[in-house]
């Protein structure tokens, strides 16, 4: 099963996560 999801109570519960966004050096400039 593949779900995605935003907040992170459920992704702290997820045996698997996968991160398929930006990078986290990225998001700098668009915050």
């Amino acid at each position: 099963m593949i779900v995605i999801e935003h907040h992170l109570d459920v992704i702290k519960c997820a045996d698997w996560i996968i991160d398929l966004g930006r990078r986290e050096e990225s998001w700098g400039e668009r915050w």
